[in-house]
């Protein structure tokens, strides 16, 4: 498999969880449960009170009320603070240990949350993938190439990219965008955002739905296959890579047991069983006061305010809107068939910039 080659770009932009960092660092991996369960006590006790922490109190007893989990009821408000920490540490310990593969915005934002305290206590280093260091620091200083990453919220982007596996990253990232709008990303926006035009961008993906979206854009795009969220295509690939192979026979059907999923009924489950966070970030809202005659009316989702769409855009990164619970779905796998569809490569320094003769 030689490297794929294309015309070199003036900006990329990257999706961050299985382009530049690994899965381990997604909310419902054993890792961040491991590091959840083990610091949750330092954690609560050193921060209540404080509005994160108040947040995530919000979303559990929103849990409780709307019977989403069969967790121990918390303390009451007017229990001591003692009395109050153990309750939610005693609710935590069972969701930890009995409710683990539900998808919770309670637990996301706990864990958006006890993150920022780890990183600042130099807890935590983000897990990134071993080539990834030198390839950025080579199309930023070498090749003059502008990098971004899809995520919303600067003190989000200084945490995850000041403190990693190798290093800071923070001086080779130009800059950071939150692309997101419900279920979509707005790739249209793009071009204006980085005053280039589309076909000088490159967007970098694990995810195919995505890779759609951005090329109808006229975006360049590559998927990116890693161990961690797809083995069984990256060991495929590898073989192939090894072998110098064009990936033809791939090319020409080969399956995997997501082609034959009926993905219509998929998203109908997803969207049925899955507690979205919009939702509850929208009865967060302030609302009118009620009266007698009148009920708040829940918000839409175009009115939420600035800080819970940061929240939400935080979370998506964590979580990925695309996957179910942990496991990426058929929305978010590579398959087979998308082989024919777009350039994979398995690693970033599979990448490779034309010639400008060849250009």
């Amino acid at each position: 498999m030689s490297p794929v080659c294309i015309k070199k770009p003036k900006a990329i932009v990257m999706d961050i969880t299985g382009t530049l960092v690994a899965k381990s660092f997604m909310t419902y991996s054993q890792e961040s449960k491991s590091f959840m369960m083990k610091n949750s006590r330092d954690f609560i006790t050193q921060t209540w009170g404080k509005n994160p922490l108040k947040l995530v109190v919000n979303f559990i007893r929103q849990d409780i009320k709307n019977n989403n989990t069969k967790g121990p009821p918390l303390s009451d408000m007017k229990a001591s603070v003692d009395d109050q920490i153990e309750g939610l540490l005693t609710h935590l310990q069972y969701r930890f240990e009995n409710e683990w593969k539900s998808r919770s915005p309670a637990i996301g934002i706990f864990h958006l949350a006890i993150s920022d305290w780890g990183y600042k206590k130099n807890l935590l280093k983000t897990p990134v993938y071993p080539e990834v260091k030198n390839v950025l620091t080579k199309w930023k200083t070498q090749d003059d190439i502008k990098l971004f990453v899809t995520v919303g919220h600067t003190n989000f982007l200084r945490n995850v990219f000041s403190k990693t596996s190798a290093g800071n990253f923070l001086p080779l990232i130009d800059g950071h965008m939150n692309l997101t709008e419900g279920r979509e990303k707005k790739f249209n926006r793009l071009p204006l955002l980085l005053e280039t035009k589309a076909e000088d961008i490159l967007f970098i993906t694990r995810i195919p739905e995505d890779a759609r979206q951005a090329r109808k854009q006229n975006l360049t795009v590559i998927l990116i296959v890693r161990p961690d969220f797809n083995p069984k295509l990256h060991k495929t690939l590898i073989v192939a890579k090894a072998s110098d192979s064009d990936l033809s026979v791939l090319q020409r059907g080969k399956s995997t047991i997501f082609d034959h999923i009926d993905t219509g009924e998929l998203r109908k489950k997803e969207e049925k069983d899955n507690h979205g966070v919009m939702n509850i970030l929208n009865k967060m809202k302030r609302k009118k006061p009620e009266t007698k005659k009148e009920k708040s009316k829940v918000p839409e989702p175009e009115e939420l305010d600035k800080d819970q769409a940061e929240l939400k855009s935080n979370l998506d990164t964590l979580t990925s809107a695309y996957d179910l619970d942990y496991d990426p779905s058929p929305f978010s796998r590579v398959r087979g068939a998308d082989l024919q569809e777009f350039a994979t490569i398995v690693s970033l320094d599979d990448l490779a910039w034309l010639s400008s003769e060849m250009e």
